[in-house]
């Protein structure tokens, strides 16, 4: 008799772990009392400020299901600004990574630095498969969490609070320190001990399918890749003069980054159906990331509409008012990292709300 094997448990995809928690969002709304809070503009500071105390109940509005693909709707026009600058941030980098012109520096980087391979550990360089794929991960979270000029985390928090764009960057920059230090020594350390005991490695004893290597045969960096090069020190140099003193945001730079990848397709020979080609490329490897932002929005929209986004804020305020003064701003940290998952992406407004709530 044949037994059958266990299927193994697949993760769903994004689209359907979204489409839950709209799910869970819309029966929220016959669940949850309506309520809100009261709102004024301070004319001192040009912010809009919760008043305290002020919540009150409001007639309840439950969302009709069948209207569910009408909010996912909602929610991608309302994330249209941050879809239209990724795809356009995507097209850009495709073309100047056609270019072959940081694939050339990491090479030059490499070899330079293949004597000192713990000190480059700071910047990108790996030693095996997993130290590779820690600094790329880790990397990534640390850029995101220090989030020196992230338009998608500070920017559009910065924009909700009325605060000046990319302000209070001098703490940001010392956050980022502090974090590179930090898994700098973790990445350095296993290194270390993997380079020493190879069979401490978390893969070892696995077969190796592929190893990307460079080409020794070409490690040089061609004129044109310099120029290149230069062109995007330059543009990322304009981009933080902007943001910084002329208050840009994402119409400004979307337009740097097109021209970026425009004058860095010219300098590398490409004719206008060569750009033309590339940017579309990677704009088409980024639009499933792109609709992610506009559906996980589609929460907002159905806790918004039917005013039950305050209630919640507001349930949640009263839980930290009651926790000790020493804990308070830990409980505060708590809740909103809790609403930045239920909440997914959004637009924030609870994520503000609270801390103007909570004395």
């Amino acid at each position: 008799m044949e037994t059958k094997a266990k299927k193994k448990w697949k993760t769903p995809h994004t689209f359907v772990i979204l489409v839950v928690i709209i799910l869970i969002a819309a029966a929220a709304t016959y669940i949850v009392p309506a309520g809100e809070f009261t709102r004024f503009k301070d004319a001192a500071t040009g912010k809009t400020l919760v008043e305290a105390g002020s919540y009150h109940r409001i007639a309840s509005s439950p969302l009709n299901p069948l209207k569910i693909p009408s909010a996912i709707y909602t929610g991608i026009v309302k994330s249209a600004s941050t879809i239209t600058f990724m795809l356009i941030i995507g097209g850009a980098f495709q073309v100047i990574t056609s270019t072959g012109a940081l694939t050339a520096l990491c090479k030059k980087l490499s070899k330079t630095f293949s004597k000192h391979k713990y000190v480059v550990i700071p910047v990108f360089l790996g030693l095996d498969k997993v130290t590779g794929t820690a600094m790329i991960a880790l990397g990534a979270a640390v850029g995101f969490t220090a989030g020196l000029l992230n338009p998608f985390n500070v920017g559009v928090a910065q924009d909700i609070a009325e605060l000046q764009l990319f302000s209070g960057m001098a703490y940001r920059v010392f956050i980022l320190v502090v974090l590179l230090a930090a898994t700098s020594a973790y990445i350095i350390c296993y290194a270390r001990k993997v380079a020493a005991h190879p069979e401490k490695s978390v893969i070892y004893g696995i077969p190796e399918d592929q190893e990307y290597t460079f080409d020794n045969a070409t490690d040089t960096i061609t004129v044109r890749q310099i120029a290149v090069l230069i062109v995007m020190a330059l543009g990322f140099g304009i981009l933080i003069y902007g943001l910084s003193k002329k208050g840009w945001y994402f119409e400004e730079m979307s337009g740097l980054f097109i021209f970026m990848g425009v004058i860095c397709g010219f300098i590398s020979g490409y004719g206008p159906s060569r750009i033309a080609r590339e940017f579309g490329e990677g704009a088409k490897g980024i639009i499933v990331g792109c609709l992610i932002i506009g559906i996980a929005r589609t929460v907002e929209v159905i806790l918004s509409d039917a005013n039950i986004l305050d209630t919640i804020v507001y349930g949640i305020v009263n839980i930290v008012n009651v926790m000790p003064d020493s804990i308070k701003a830990v409980g505060m940290f708590l809740c909103q990292s809790l609403i930045n998952c239920v909440i997914v992406s959004g637009t924030g407004q609870a994520a503000v709300t609270m801390p103007l709530m909570v004395p």
